[in-house]
This record gives structure tokens, sequence and C-alpha cells, in this order.
């Protein structure tokens, strides 16, 4: 099962699969999570094997994150937080190329070490 969509878990897939009568008859937790990629885990998998440790992440809710956590990279700067409140800094107005703008607000953030652009359904 393949999906591009990023603001959910492997795990929230699977679950959803589940839900929806898919059967992984005699399979473990890891070998049904193995038969599932996501633009999420996909990507915090890359971010682990090239040793990037803090992204800039745009996304609009927390499945991000969550993966990205699993694979050990923890030290991010978000457009939510880990709850997917909205960060204060990117309200609507910011996300419209208001002031603050984002350029400032990465560069207030030396560590950041790559941009990772989830969907946002706020932009």
């Amino acid at each position: 099962f393949i999906t591009n969509n990023s603001n959910k878990r492997r795990a929230d897939f699977l679950s959803e699969l589940e839900s929806k009568g898919i059967e992984f008859t005699g399979r473990t937790e890891d070998e049904k999570l193995g038969m599932m990629i996501s633009a999420s885990y996909t990507t915090a998998r890359y971010l682990q094997s090239q040793g990037l440790r803090s992204p800039f992440v745009i996304t609009s809710d927390t499945g991000l994150l969550e993966e990205l956590r699993l694979a050990g990279v923890t030290q991010y700067f978000a457009t939510v937080d880990d709850q997917g409140a909205t960060h204060p800094h990117f309200r609507t107005e910011s996300m419209r190329a208001v002031e603050p703008d984002i350029a400032d607000i990465i560069q207030a953030h030396a560590e950041v070490d790559s941009i990772v652009m989830g969907w946002d359904v706020g932009l």
C-alpha cells in the first residue's frame, strides 16, 4: 500500500485499512507496517540516512512529525506543534506572504539543515 499523503503515520494508514475490512491474516504488526509506504515515512527515513536532524517542516498535521521522531529526527522546527496546533508564526497571514516572512523565520533558526514540504491544508 503506497500513498503520497504525509499527514498520517504508517500505523494510522494500517488502522484505516483494517477498519475498512482489509485483512493481513497471519502477519505481525511489523510485517504489516512493512507493507505500508507513505510520504511521511519515506521522508523521515531519507533524512535519517543523510544525517539531517534539524529540518524545517511545513505541514498541517502530525503524521510527518511522528514519523520523523520514529526515525530519530527530533530537532525539527515545524509549522505545527506535536499536538497539531499551528505555531503562532504560521497563522493565516504569515502563510500568505505577509509579515513575518517565512525566510526570516528560517533564518532565525540557524540549526535548520533541510526544508521538508508536507501537505499543508492552509496553503
